[in-house]
């Protein structure tokens, strides 16, 4: 009972040292439903807002700096349903359309989609302000009101208040990004695109139609070093390399710090498809990646993981570039000078406007669209839905799915036989394993841990103790004592010992001599059944009828055997040892 006591005190402890306080959030615990938003949620929402309390100064006459208080504290009461249609009808007449109609010329109002979008982004931000939520009921009315009659109603100019058409969709396929490449490195720029810049759009070009990434997965924070997991793998005689792009800024995931979605790349045997060697020269005028480490691993057939500088880990591999060409030290290469390259090597390979679409000629979700398309050919809906939504449960969340996509992106992409050597090894277990390593604390550390402090304490306590029963318990704890501080001590010499074997066979590959662990267990002397069936078990090929009768006996052996083995010769006497004849107790 007193232990048991104890422990709970001690759990206490361990939460108060970590700052747990009872009460601290009480008043914040109090409140339902969802009180977090991140800053893209909350500033799509105070833009609606801003509307909202134009809207109602207009209505009320109450002045723009009454507004606030008057209309969105805490307990305001909701807006009637007539208000509400009112508000949208204003909300439309203040809004620009971006689609392009069929006869060429621009919307001037939104869309219906548009409009019922941002009806769900107003009904959230105005529950987070005033605690008051639009009833299912109205919710409903609004939307079918915005879209069976608010489009067919006009102004009294005779315009209308919204329209009721969708984007026309295309896809980039294949044959696009082919004559985009050619643009990027043949063709006549219509304005003057620094190399890095040059260098940096191909890389991400090939990384969407890989991965069918959001603009925004990787380009508005950037992809640094430390999230392309890159691996020397030789193949076929040639050094060949893939990675795992680690995506951390995907749709719905709200812990980019602790979680990312992989996607296995390779290194593709045609050039400008070709992602690795354009990340590997970056890296090495980066100083991610030193040149003659580059020349010794890739000549001396090298293989397992490349590791990056550690000053460079968290650097964007793609970088903004000035008008001077000097490329900036931190900050990533901007959404802005991506798209308008995209824009331009588009038209410089005779592109005109697309219908719908806000630039010209096209989005980069038309990478997207193709490559689900090519994906839905190949894989199963669970699969593509990890490559393409990543975060989203309500599609694969109930499945059994790796950390890294299954789908081949590129080669779908290209319409070619997929290649999942690399996903396979970054959803398997091989990518952890590095033979050779200690499996035991050399003496010198076992030594060590004798001298611990702790284990110290508990000789003190053995030496000092008279009473049999105390001395019994205090060894053992003393055992445990030693055991888990071997355990502990046994981890980090493993760590230690597996970065030196990694960087070890990265660079001299197999000219590398690691050291074998022992094949010849010495328990295979006493058990000549365990040596053979050790050494069937070794074979990958069929087994004869024989062997398989032979395996079985051993087996048979082994299961009847007593639990203590003897060396031929030293097997106890009428149970008394052969040599100084005392009585064997089992």
């Amino acid at each position: 009972m007193m232990a048991k006591l104890k422990n709970l005190e001690l759990i206490a402890q361990r939460a108060k040292s970590a700052g747990y306080q009872y009460g601290d959030y009480a008043e914040r615990d109090k409140e339902r439903g969802r009180t977090r938003f991140d800053k893209k949620t909350l500033a799509g929402q105070n833009q609606m807002l801003d509307v909202y309390l134009a809207w109602c100064s207009n209505a009320t006459g109450v002045s723009l700096e009454q507004c606030d208080t008057r209309f969105l504290s805490q307990g305001v009461p909701l807006p009637k349903l007539e208000e509400l249609k009112d508000f949208w009808r204003f909300f439309a007449l203040q809004s620009n359309g971006r689609l392009t109609l069929p006869d060429g010329s621009k919307t001037k109002r939104p869309t219906v989609v548009t409009l019922r979008g941002k009806a769900k982004v107003w009904k959230s931000g105005f529950l987070r302000r005033t605690g008051q939520q639009l009833s299912e009921e109205e919710t409903a009315e609004i939307n079918r009101w915005l879209k069976d009659d608010l489009p067919y109603e006009e102004t009294s100019e005779g315009d209308p208040y919204c329209h009721n058409l969708q984007k026309p969709k295309f896809n980039f396929q294949s044959g696009d990004l082919g004559r985009l490449i050619d643009q990027v490195w043949s063709g006549q720029d219509t304005r003057h695109i620094y190399d890095r810049n040059r260098l940096q759009f191909h890389l991400q070009l090939l990384w969407f139609c890989d991965a069918g990434a959001r603009r925004g997965a990787l380009l508005k924070h950037g992809v640094p070093y430390k999230d392309i997991h890159l691996v020397l793998s030789p193949h076929q005689g040639w050094p060949q390399f893939f990675y795992k792009l680690a995506q951390r800024h995907v749709k719905n995931n709200k812990d980019p710090d602790l979680r990312t979605f992989g996607n296995a790349c390779r290194q593709h045997p045609v050039l400008r498809y070709d992602s690795v060697s354009i990340i590997l020269m970056l890296a090495v005028v980066d100083g991610a990646l030193n040149r003659e480490d580059l020349t010794r691993m890739m000549e001396n057939g090298g293989e397992g993981h490349v590791e990056w500088s550690k000053q460079c880990r968290d650097l964007p591999i793609c970088r903004s570039v000035d008008q001077q060409g000097e490329v900036h030290e931190t900050k990533p290469m901007t959404q802005d000078s991506f798209i308008e390259m995209f824009k331009m090597f588009l038209m410089q390979a005779g592109y005109t406007s697309i219908p719908g679409y806000l630039f010209l000629p096209g989005s980069i979700h038309m990478i997207r669209r193709e490559l689900g398309k090519q994906l839905d050919g190949l894989y199963t809906e669970v699969e593509r839905s990890q490559h393409l939504t990543q975060a989203d449960k309500a599609v694969f969340g109930q499945s059994y799915t790796a950390d890294t996509s299954s789908c081949d992106g590129l080669s779908a992409f290209l319409r070619e036989k997929p290649d999942h050597r690399a996903v396979e090894y970054f959803q398997g277990l091989a990518q952890f394993r590095h033979e050779g390593l200690p499996t035991q604390l050399p003496a010198a550390l076992k030594d060590e841990i004798s001298r611990n402090p702790a284990v110290l304490e508990w000789d003190r306590k053995i030496t000092q103790t008279s009473d049999k029963e105390t001395r019994k318990e205090a060894m053992q704890k003393r055992q445990k004592t030693v055991d888990k501080l071997q355990k502990i001590m046994l981890e980090e010499h493993r760590r230690e010992f597996s970065a030196s074997l990694k960087r070890h066979k990265l660079f001299n590959g197999r000219q590398a001599q690691l050291p074998n662990p022992d094949l010849d267990d010495p328990i295979h002397e006493l058990r000549p059944e365990m040596a053979r069936l050790a050494q069937k078990m070794a074979r990958t090929s069929p087994a004869s009828q024989q062997d398989r009768l032979d395996a079985m006996e051993d087996m048979l052996s082994l299961l009847a055997a007593p639990t203590v083995y003897y060396r031929p010769g030293e097997e106890p006497q009428d149970g008394k040892c052969p040599y100084c004849s005392k009585e064997i107790q089992r």
